[in-house]
């Protein structure tokens, strides 16, 4: 049975633009961007190998029980109904198979021929990775050419094998960093001119004048849903929101704000306006003039933010993209009930100190912290203890009483080597009922 197709609405299966598949020798990631009329949402699935046939699904913060499949079949369920119910024409479509190993990479790769030999797929663009030249064009010769832009092969493990193809394709691009670009023959783009403006983005469209914008712009504030979608993609307005929120006769209220901006004083403008009551979720997404070029850091600050009264009284705060560059105890995190963060710097230091403040929380549930750089090292068993359980210095786990309770802390500490964010360490600090312990009788 599908795992995480049961998780999407009706709508979202109906609103997917791009598929990103990332396959790795124990998991595989799948990334889908969901059409919204102000932009797009990133909806992340990630299949969990354990052993040969055993798979957890991770839809979010939320991982199903395990699953007695192995994981490319369960990964292969899901893409199968998601498939059958495309309707939209996929702004991109992109598969990496350059961390998975050769069986994996040809079983999906085989599936995926013969999905599309039964129904067509249209794409505007295609990527692929570490595939053979035959596998990709196989794959590319099957989605609709009338839609198709452009093809780009990265990393492909027999490049001098593109040779045979060359003369049956349009405008080739062979790049001396491994990539080979072109287009397929009799293409028909009508609307091509519209759509390269489009892409520009709506600002481009938006001229008439100051008056009808702000005019279009109250409208959409009276509507919850689609404030919400403007709090996701302030970039899709030049005009000061602020501005228009501050006009209301009553705060905005909304349950989650997620805004994507490099700048704190910009995200200070809108947050400060949201009711503080009704606020719960704070999440700071990735740029979209970045959205291609995920290893790029980008650096944020949030010192000021934490001094709001609606960050005090949100319950979680989620920074997956953006590297926090705010010191860990200078951060104002610890009221928050769930928490998911990238920062700049780790150190042994910061251990002791979310463990010894959030063993006094009644509140606190899950931490999850990541960074590239870190200072942790031996130092750590001195100021915490020796770890409960230690895999080869990559995997540290250790557990702590909470007082006047029957929970536990629950910290585990990888290396880079044992998570699947590459170049990353990751510490999360996690309550746990007893019986969920090796303490429980």
């Amino acid at each position: 049975m599908p795992y995480a197709y049961e998780h999407l609405t009706h709508q979202q299966k109906n609103s997917i633009s791009q598929y990103r598949i990332w396959i790795h020798h124990d998991y595989i990631k799948l990334a889908l961007n969901l059409n919204c009329p102000l932009g797009h949402i990133m909806h992340d699935v990630i299949y969990n190998k354990f052993g040969n046939v055993i798979t957890t699904v991770k839809i979010g913060n939320e991982e199903s029980p395990p699953i007695d499949l192995n994981f490319v079949d369960v990964f292969l369920e899901d893409w199968d109904m998601l498939l059958k119910h495309k309707k939209l024409v996929l702004q991109n479509f992109n598969f990496n198979c350059c961390g998975g190993n050769g069986e994996d990479c040809k079983k999906i790769c085989e599936w995926l021929e013969m999905i599309l030999k039964s129904r067509q797929l249209s794409a505007k663009f295609i990527e692929l990775f570490g595939n053979t030249v035959d596998q990709s064009m196989s794959i590319v010769n099957n989605f609709d050419r009338n839609e198709l832009l452009r093809v780009w092969l990265h990393k492909a493990v027999d490049p001098k094998n593109f040779k045979k193809y060359r003369k049956q394709l349009k405008d080739v691009v062979i790049s001396h960093d491994d990539y080979i670009s072109f287009k397929l023959p009799n293409q028909k783009h009508f609307f091509r001119n519209f759509f390269m403006k489009f892409r520009k983005g709506p600002t481009k469209g938006i001229h008439a004048n100051s008056r009808s914008k702000e005019a279009v712009v109250r409208s959409v504030f009276e509507t919850r849903l689609l404030m919400q979608l403007v709090l996701r993609h302030l970039q899709c307005f030049d005009i000061r929101l602020e501005e228009i929120l501050r006009r209301r006769e009553n705060p905005l209220r909304t349950r989650k704000f997620a805004m994507e901006s490099m700048s704190q004083i910009e995200v200070m403008k809108i947050l400060t306006d949201i009711e503080t009551n009704s606020l719960k979720i704070i999440e700071f997404l990735y740029p979209l003039s970045y959205e291609f070029i995920s290893e790029i850091e980008v650096p944020f600050q949030i010192d000021q933010l934490s001094e709001t009264s609606q960050w005090d009284n949100a319950e979680q705060l989620i920074s997956r993209y953006l590297t926090i560059t705010t010191p860990i105890q200078d951060m104002n995190i610890l009221h928050f009930i769930n928490l998911e963060l990238r920062v700049k710097t780790l150190s042994s230091d910061d251990v002791p100190y979310l463990k010894t403040n959030l063993l006094k929380s009644s509140k606190f549930q899950k931490f999850e912290i990541s960074s590239r750089e870190w200072t942790i090292d031996e130092s750590l068993h001195l100021l915490i203890g020796e770890p409960y359980r230690n895999f080869s210095d990559v995997k540290k786990i250790w557990y702590f009483r909470i007082p006047t309770t029957d929970d536990y802390m629950h910290i585990v500490l990888k290396t880079p080597e044992a998570t699947k964010k590459f170049k990353f360490m990751s510490i999360t600090l996690t309550r746990v009922a007893k019986e969920d312990t090796p303490f429980f009788n």
